[in-house]
């Protein structure tokens, strides 16, 4: 027995409900759906997502590296945990050239820039022949990575004292060549920047034996003796080659 009104069935009216409103519901509902996804498709295309999401990465990893030198800077990161990339080395040679230059206050750009630039050719060509000699120069790259950018990152923080410190050396040079020197600090010395540069120039020491004692795997004592052995070699064939040229 079915119920009835009108003549037609209780089924068949629910029938009708269910298909005009509920399924018509459903259809207006798809309508809707269909017009906020073509929304958001737009809004991605406009807001150009895909290479805001590459960029991010670019900044990430940058970030990542630059957290890599500040470690290396602790004795708490090893070069091999570097990339291995051309890209990377040249860019971070180029900066630590770009801060030698703008941070020392002696000389002329030009003449800063050359002196600076054939530097870190020799330091490469440097670490190069020692990994050589131990049938490590596929390192080459992270290691001199990781040089130049902890050394860029300790001259940075070298850059306030360079002026102060290299006009008290000039003050101490200029009163020992005085005939009548008679032992008393001379005007123009500051102690506090050259004890800071001292500090900062044996830091960078110690970095670059601890970055070479884990590419070459030899005592940390031995890494230090060469460190300083190739610092005084480039400075005298860097004043040998270029000393000439600006006298």
């Amino acid at each position: 027995m079915t119920l009835s009104h009108g003549g037609d069935s209780f089924s068949s009216r629910l029938e009708v409900f269910l298909n005009v409103r509920l399924l018509g519901g459903f259809s207006q509902l798809s309508h809707l759906n269909k017009h906020r996804s073509n929304d958001i498709i737009g809004w991605y295309r406009r807001c150009d997502v895909p290479n805001i999401i590459v960029r991010l990465g670019y900044f990430m990893q940058l970030l990542a590296t630059f957290r890599s030198f500040f470690y290396l800077c602790l004795f708490r990161e090893r070069p091999e945990n570097l990339p291995a990339s051309e890209t990377l080395l040249l860019g971070v040679a180029a900066f630590y050239v770009l801060v030698q230059v703008i941070s020392q206050p002696l000389s002329d750009l030009l003449t800063k820039l050359l002196i600076f630039s054939a530097n870190a050719l020799l330091l490469g060509a440097v670490w190069f022949f020692i990994l050589q000699l131990r049938h490590l120069a596929t390192r080459w790259k992270q290691t001199a990575t990781a040089m130049f950018g902890s050394l860029a990152l300790t001259n940075l923080l070298a850059w306030p004292f360079n002026s102060d410190a290299t006009e008290s050396v000039l003050a101490v040079q200029s009163a020992m060549s005085d005939p009548a020197f008679g032992g008393d600090s001379p005007p123009g010395l500051f102690m506090a920047p050259v004890l800071a540069i001292t500090a900062i120039f044996v830091w960078q020491l110690s970095i670059q034996a601890s970055i070479l004692r884990h590419a070459i795997k030899v005592h940390p004592a031995f890494c230090f003796i060469i460190v300083i052995g190739y610092t005084i070699v480039i400075s005298v064939v860097l004043s040998g080659l270029l000393g000439p040229f600006f006298r």
